[in-house]
């Protein structure tokens, strides 16, 4: 049986299925229609008045997927979408899933909420439901709210020694690491930083997407300068507006003691950075109440503070020079691969 396996473009999320690219079972493409006039001007009143015997060869030439070639009619196949960003935003997005399910008869779609529903169209959720065969979400208190399953973030494990070689990446040793955009939490994630840099501990921050109104509050915290990238208070670093590329971070992340995750308000469910702090044996400070509920919680290893702006920094130092807890769990994306392979196809 085939699978085949969509994913936004481009996303640091890609990193997140390096297992199932590299998997020779199953094909993995990159579902981006807003890239190349091509696809641009193939718009959702053009794929209406297309004749079906066309669409193929249209969307291997838009598109590129060998698959269009390979699979026979009468297969049973799975497709898999990942949705983040703007995938939904394009229109024919909803002319290529229509396309699928006419073309191969015996075929199952899946639908992946890998980002909040909030941030991906959430008025074409009806559609999605109605076409897809399982629609499920990271987020479980969406996946209630909206009526659709829930299933635990998928990360693939890296081996950061050997991107560290390839992407030549520059990265310190930290007692705390950080990297995220302002997007409304500039002052949580300031006061967090000071408490653990006063506090004596090595901290790195970055935060970049940093909004004007705040610029004037790093000048009179830090006497920041416009077009400062970096900021040194005390024996750590906050840098300003400096894109980190994901090898960086996990090289980062490698040599850190403790991870901070600091969800967005509208955000019940973790990010990426309790996978991360899991798989590469991190402690991680968080304020997403559900981490508590995960199979893999520990409490020696994930400190949950619901208001982070009242912790102390002593309280979390104690954290993060307490001993960890062993922990092993396989967020692996061949694992939903496979738990959907049984369920849809009764393997």
């Amino acid at each position: 049986m085939k699978t085949v396996f969509f994913a936004s473009s481009p996303s640091i999320v890609r990193w997140a299925y390096t297992d199932v690219i590299n998997d020779k079972q199953t094909e993995y493409c990159e579902f981006d229609l807003n890239n190349g006039v091509k696809k641009r001007l193939y718009t959702r009143k053009i794929a209406k008045i297309t004749p079906f015997f066309l669409k193929k060869l249209i969307y291997r030439f838009l598109l590129g997927y060998d698959f269009l070639k390979t699979i026979r009619k009468n297969e049973e196949v799975l497709f898999i979408f990942t949705c983040q960003y703007n995938m939904l935003s394009r229109g024919i997005f909803y002319d290529f899933v229509k396309f699928l399910k006419r073309r191969y008869k015996k075929s199952k779609l899946v639908f992946y909420y890998n980002d909040i529903v909030e941030t991906c169209s959430p008025e074409k959720l009806d559609f999605i439901k109605q076409e897809f065969d399982v629609v499920l979400s990271f987020d479980k208190t969406e996946a209630y709210k909206y009526g659709i399953e829930a299933y635990e973030e998928v990360y693939s494990v890296q081996d950061i020694n050997k991107i560290e070689e390839e992407f030549k990446t520059n990265s310190e040793p930290s007692d705390v690491f950080f990297v995220g955009g302002d997007r409304g939490r500039f002052d949580l994630i300031i006061d967090i930083f000071k408490k653990l840099a006063d506090e004596n501990k090595k901290v790195i921050f970055f935060l970049f997407g940093v909004l004007e109104e705040n610029v004037i509050k790093l000048k009179d915290l830090f006497g920041y300068q416009e077009g400062q990238r970096l900021i040194t208070y005390k024996n750590s670093e906050l840098h300003i507006n400096e894109y980190c590329p994901y090898p960086r971070t996990l090289s980062y992340i490698s040599k850190t003691k403790c991870m901070v995750e600091i969800t967005l308000s509208a955000q019940t469910a973790p990010t990426l950075r309790l996978p991360e702090a899991t798989v590469y044996h991190k402690k991680i400070i968080t304020n997403c109440a559900t981490a508590t509920i995960k199979s893999y919680y520990k409490k020696e290893n994930i400190l949950f503070i619901e208001n982070l702006k009242k912790a102390s920094g002593k309280e979390m130092v104690e954290f993060i020079n307490s001993p960890m807890v062993e922990v092993d769990y396989d967020f692996s994306p061949l694992k939903m691969v496979k738990m959907l392979q049984n369920r849809l196809f009764k393997r």
